[in-house]
């Protein structure tokens, strides 16, 4: 049986983009390729229809669903890609540069890697809330992150971190979770 497998997937990127409604306008010779970002931005948006937020979360958010981003990097541009697009009748809205206090209005954060020094203060001012937090560098997932974006070869994969994204109430699909690597929190030392 021919189906998409969206962590090992070898159709070309475009094609991705297309299927999730993503049209990048017309290509003309010398046009940049996909990035990794962009391809990023159309997962995000496909996690939407695999992870279920409380109703709880969907309250005092006007029609909206809010996607933040934190830090500075090349994925705030990318979800331009998605923003406007429906989610559950409400229309994703992009937030840019967020601050933790602000955080709490978000239903995905995104943290760029120039947070990740950061990340310990985004986790306690967050913990035990109803926001995927996802993040595209090393060690993200293992740290408490949600769901962590990792090159393999030139693929595009993901790892959940299904303990964490749990116990900030929300529910992941068995689907998504079957084309994930799942990790789990590495302990640290006590001092």
């Amino acid at each position: 049986m021919n189906r998409l497998d969206l962590k090992t997937c070898t159709i070309p990127i475009a094609i991705l983009l297309v299927s999730a409604g993503l049209a990048l306008g017309p290509r003309t010779a010398g046009a940049e390729e996909t990035t990794r970002e962009q391809v990023q931005a159309a997962f995000i948006y496909k996690f939407t229809r695999f992870i279920q937020w409380p109703d709880s979360a969907l309250q005092g958010t006007a029609g909206e669903f809010p996607v933040c981003v934190a830090g500075q990097g090349p994925m705030s541009e990318a979800l331009s890609l998605i923003e406007g697009k429906a989610v559950n009748g409400r229309r994703l809205t992009i937030r840019r540069k967020i601050k933790p206090q602000k955080a709490s209005n978000c239903l995905i954060l995104f943290i760029s890697r120039s947070e990740s020094n950061n990340f310990g203060t985004w986790r306690k001012a967050l913990k035990g809330r109803p926001i995927l937090l996802i993040g595209d560098w090393p060690g993200f997932g293992v740290s408490g992150g949600h769901i962590e974006f990792y090159m393999d070869s030139s693929y595009v994969r993901f790892a959940i971190n299904f303990q964490e994204a749990r116990d900030a109430g929300l529910k992941i699909s068995s689907k998504l979770l079957q084309l994930a690597r799942i990790v789990e929190t590495r302990k640290t030392a006590e001092p």
